[in-house]
C-alpha cells in the first residue's frame, strides 16, 4: 500500500483498495468490533479494580478505619457500568468525616462497596474469569495468606495503571457513544471508494465492469427509494393526491379507453405479425382456447372479476415480448443468464474438494444436487442482508396496484419467483389464518405454477437455456394470480387489501456466516427429497414400462409405454402451444412426465435431446424406427416454459404438508381446493409456453460441436448450412470441411464456397 502514496502508481493500487474495502465492509461487522473492544477494555479495567478491591479488603487502612472502605482517587473517571458492579450510591447524604475515617477527596461522591455482594451470576462468572484470585477460592488458606501480604496500592501505582487503561477506555467510550456516526462515516467512505473504483473499472473495460455497475445501480436505487420515502414521501403524495382523486372519479372512462386501445392494438399487431409467420397463429389461438377452458371450469364463473385476470395476462405477455421480441430485453436476460451460469460454476470448488476431480462421472449426484445447497445458502444470505425482502415488497406492490389483488397473495406470488412452494407462505405466516378461500387458492396456485430459486441453478446445470428459465420465473408470478382468480374467484371481502400493514418477518441469523450455514442446512432435506424421489419415481417408471411392454406385446405392440400414453394424451395440448406436428409427441411425453412424475426428470430428458441435437451426428428421426431423437430450438423454447413449474402430483403432498403444518386449522379446506390449484398451476406453465410459441423469433443455432467433426452422415442439411454460412465460424478448417467433406447435391441448399473462402 506504500506505492499508493504516489500518483504514478495509484491506478495499480485501486484494485487492492477496492477489494480491501469490500472485504472490510462485507465480512466485518463494525458494531460487533466496537462492542468487542468495549468488552475487552471493560474486562481489563475490571481486573485492575478487582485487584485493588482485594488488596484493600485484605488489610485495614492506615488510619485504622474499616478495611471495607476503599480509596479510589479516580472513581469518577471509571465507566458507569464498571462502577455499578462494585459500588452503590448512598441513598442519604454523606456523614461528616470522623476521626477514624480516611480523608475525603474533593469532587468524589461518597460511596460504599458492596461488601462481597455479587449482583448476579453473570457478574460472578466474569469476576471469576478475570480476577487473579477466583471468587470461589478467596477464602482458601493460600489466598488468605496472599491477601494478608498485599498492601494497599499507593497513588503512584494506581496512576501507572491508569496510564495503560484510561486511554483505551476513553477511546472505547468515545466510539461506543458515537457508533452511529462512525458507521455512517464508514458507509460514506466505502460508498465513495466503491464508486471511484467502479468508474475506473468502467473506463478500463465497460463490458467487464458491467456486473459491478448493475449492482451499484440497484444499491443506489434502493437507497434513493428509502431516502425519498422517509424524507419526501408525504409531500410527494400531497402533490399527486388531486391527480389521483381525479383519476379515481373518472376511472370508468379511463379504464374502458385503456382496454379498447390495448385490444385494438393487440389485434392489429397479431394480424401483422402472424402474416409473416403463419405458424405462430396456432399458439395465439391456443392461448385463448385454454383461457376459455379455465373460465368454463371455474368454481364461480358468474363471479369472475376480470381486472386481475386481464392485467395478469397482460403483464405476462409484456414480459414475454420484452424477452423474446426485443433485442435489448433478450440480450439483458441472456447476459443475466450467462452471469448466473458463471456464478453456479463456482460450486465446482466445493464439489471437487468433497468428491474429487472425477465428479463429472456422476454429474447429477455430484453437480446438480450440490447446486441446490449452494443456491439455498446464497438466497439465505440475501434474506439476511434484506435484499430479497426489498425486491419481493416492490414486486408485490406492483402486482397489487395493477391486478388489484390483496397484499398477501401478491406478496406470496412475488416471493415464489425466488423461493419454493413451502417457503413462500412463510412470508405471510401471521396472516394465513385470516386468508379467504380464494386467497388460499392463489397461494397454492402460485406455489404450483412457479419454481424455487434454489433449483433454478439445477435446471441450468442440466444445460437448459438460462434466459428461458429466468423469464418463465418472472412471467409465472402475474399469470398465477390471473389464473387463480379465473379458476377460483373471490367471493368474500379480504382483510388485506392494502400492503401497508404487512411486515415481512426478519431473519433470526446474527451474521452472514450463520445465514449461509442455515441456508445450506435447510437445503439438505430438499436435496435428499429430490434424490430420493428421483430414485423412487424412475424405478417405478421402469416397472410400469415393463408391465406396459408386456401388456402391449400380447397384441404385438411391445412399444407401449408410459411415455407413449402421455404423448397421445397431451399431443393436442402441445400442438396448441405451437409445437411442430413432428415434435408434438415428444413434447407431449415431456409434459406428461412433468405432471405425473416431476419436472426434474422431464428437464433431464430435454437436456439429453439438446445434447444430441447440438452434436450434429444424430438424425432427428431414427431411420429404422421413426422415433424422434431430438427437437428443434423452437420446440425447445416452448417446452422449457411448459416444464417450468412444480405442478405435479408429488407436489400435492409437499404443499399440504408444508402449508398445513403452518395453519393446521385449515387443512380440511386445503384438501378440497388442492386439485383445482394443481390444475391451475399446470395451466400457468402452459400459458407461458403459448406466449413463447407465439413470440419466438429464430436465433442462431449452436454450431461448436457440429463443426468440430466431419461425420455428417445423419446431420440435418438445413442446420449444417446455417453453421457453414455463419460468419462467426468462418475459417480455413470450416471452409475445407463444409465445401469438400459434405455433398450438397440433392439437399436443396447451395453453399457459396467462393464467398466463404473470401
Amino acid at each position: 500500500m506504500y506505492c499508493s502514496l504516489y500518483p504514478l502508481y495509484i491506478h495499480r493500487q485501486l484494485p487492492l483498495i477496492g477489494v480491501a474495502c469490500i472485504l472490510c465492509y462485507t465480512y466485518l461487522d463494525i458494531y460487533v468490533v466496537l462492542k468487542c473492544i468495549e468488552l475487552f477494555c471493560d474486562r481489563l479495567l475490571t481486573r485492575c479494580v478487582m485487584s485493588n478491591l482485594l488488596s484493600h479488603r485484605s488489610s485495614p487502612s492506615k488510619e485504622g478505619g474499616s478495611p471495607h472502605v476503599v480509596e479510589l482517587t479516580a472513581a469518577a473517571d471509571l465507566p458507569q457500568n464498571v462502577e455499578k458492579m462494585f459500588y452503590k450510591e448512598n441513598e442519604t447524604k454523606a456523614a461528616p468525616p470522623q476521626d477514624d475515617d480516611p480523608p475525603a477527596y474533593s469532587g468524589v461522591q461518597s460511596r460504599e462497596p458492596l461488601q462481597n455482594e455479587i449482583v448476579n451470576e453473570e457478574e460472578e462468572e466474569a469476576l471469576n474469569s478475570l480476577s487473579c484470585n477466583p471468587m470461589e477460592d478467596r477464602d482458601s488458606p493460600t489466598v488468605k495468606s496472599t491477601q494478608n501480604t498485599l498492601q494497599p496500592k499507593t497513588g503512584k501505582h494506581y496512576e501507572k495503571e491508569r496510564l495503560v487503561t484510561y486511554p483505551v477506555m476513553a477511546m472505547t467510550q468515545f466510539f461506543t457513544n458515537n457508533k452511529t456516526v462512525a458507521l455512517k462515516v464508514t458507509g460514506v467512505l466505502f460508498a465513495i471508494g466503491i464508486t471511484v473504483y467502479m468508474v475506473v473499472a468502467c473506463c478500463k473495460n465497460f463490458i467487464r465492469a458491467l456486473p459491478l455497475l448493475v449492482i451499484w445501480l440497484l444499491v443506489v436505487a434502493y437507497k434513493i427509494d428509502i431516502f425519498v420515502k422517509k424524507r419526501c414521501g408525504k409531500a410527494i403524495w400531497n402533490v399527486f393526491r388531486p391527480t389521483y382523486r381525479c383519476c379515481i372519479t373518472k376511472m370508468n372512462w379511463i379504464k374502458w379507453f385503456f382496454i379498447a386501445c390495448i385490444v385494438v392494438g393487440f389485434i392489429v399487431w397479431i394480424v401483422i405479425d402472424t402474416s409473416k409467420r403463419p405458424r405462430q397463429f396456432i399458439p395465439c389461438m391456443g392461448y385463448f382456447v385454454f383461457i376459455f377452458v379455465l373460465f368454463v371450469t371455474s368454481k364461480y364463473p358468474n363471479k369472475v372479476v376480470w381486472r386481475p385476470v386481464l392485467w395478469g395476462l397482460l403483464i405476462q405477455t409484456c414480459l414475454g415480448m420484452i424477452v423474446l421480441r426485443t433485442t435489448a430485453g433478450f440480450a439483458a436476460l441472456n447476459w443475466l443468464g450467462d452471469l448466473v451460469q458463471v456464478f453456479i460454476n463456482f460450486v465446482d470448488a466445493g464439489v471437487i474438494f468433497v468428491f474429487g476431480k472425477n465428479f463429472a462421472q456422476h454429474y447429477f449426484a455430484f453437480k446438480v444436487l450440490p447446486l441446490v445447497l449452494y443456491f439455498s445458502s446464497f438466497i439465505s444470505i440475501m434474506y439476511y442482508l434484506g435484499a430479497m425482502q426489498w425486491i419481493i415488497l416492490k414486486l408485490a406492490w406492483l402486482m397489487q396496484i395493477s391486478l388489484n389483488t390483496s397484499a398477501t397473495e401478491s406478496m406470496v406470488a412475488a416471493g415464489n419467483i425466488f423461493v419454493g412452494q413451502t417457503e413462500s407462505p412463510l412470508l405471510i405466516r401471521p396472516y394465513l389464518e385470516d386468508l379467504t378461500t380464494s386467497e388460499l387458492h392463489a397461494v397454492m396456485t402460485a406455489g404450483f405454477g412457479t419454481i424455487a430459486g434454489s433449483v433454478l441453478g439445477a435446471y441450468i446445470g442440466f444445460g437448459i437455456q438460462p434466459v428461458y428459465v429466468i423469464a418463465a420465473c418472472f412471467m409465472a408470478a402475474p399469470c398465477a394470480l390471473a389464473v387463480s382468480k379465473l379458476v377460483y374467484p373471490e367471493t368474500k371481502q379480504s382483510k388485506f387489501l392494502k400492503h401497508e400493514g404487512l411486515v415481512l418477518e426478519k431473519t433470526k441469523q446474527r451474521n452472514i456466516i450463520e445465514a449461509a450455514f442455515v441456508g445450506a442446512s435447510q437445503a439438505i432435506p430438499l436435496v435428499l427429497n429430490i434424490g430420493g424421489n428421483l430414485i423412487a419415481f424412475l424405478s417405478l417408471l421402469a416397472a410400469v414400462n415393463g408391465f406396459l411392454n408386456w401388456f402391449g406385446g400380447l397384441v404385438d405392440y411391445p412399444q407401449l409405454s408410459f411415455e407413449v400414453i402421455c404423448s397421445y394424451i397431451f399431443m393436442p395440448v402441445s400442438f396448441l402451444m405451437g409445437v411442430e406436428w413432428q415434435d408434438c409427441f415428444k413434447a407431449a411425453e415431456l409434459i406428461g412426465t412433468k405432471i405425473f412424475l416431476n419436472e426434474f426428470i422431464a428437464y433431464q430428458s430435454l437436456a439429453e435431446m439438446i445434447k444430441l441435437r447440438d452434436s450434429g451426428i444424430v438424425p432427428k428421426i431414427q431411420p429404422d424406427t421413426g422415433v424422434v431423437n431430438w427437437v428443434d430450438e423452437h420446440t425447445e423454447a416452448i417446452v422449457t416454459y411448459a416444464l417450468c413449474g412444480f405442478a405435479n402430483f408429488g407436489s400435492i403432498g409437499i404443499m399440504l404438508g408444508g402449508l398445513g403444518s403452518i395453519v393446521e386449522s385449515r387443512q380440511s379446506e386445503m384438501t378440497k381446493i388442492v386439485l383445482r390449484a394443481l390444475v391451475a398451476g399446470v395451466f400457468v406453465s402452459i400459458l407461458n409456453a403459448c406466449i413463447a410459441g407465439f413470440l419466438y423469433v429464430p436465433r442462431p443455432i449452436v454450431c461448436d460441436h457440429m463443426l468440430a467433426t466431419t461425420n455428417w452422415t445423419y446431420t440435418e442439411p438445413g442446420r449444417l448450412f446455417q453453421c457453414c454460412s455463419s460468419a462467426l465460424y468462418s475459417n480455413e478448417t470450416v471452409f475445407e470441411n463444409c465445401c469438400n467433406s459434405f455433398n450438397w447435391t440433392n439437399t436443396g441448399y447451395m453453399l457459396n464456397c467462393s464467398a466463404l473462402s473470401g
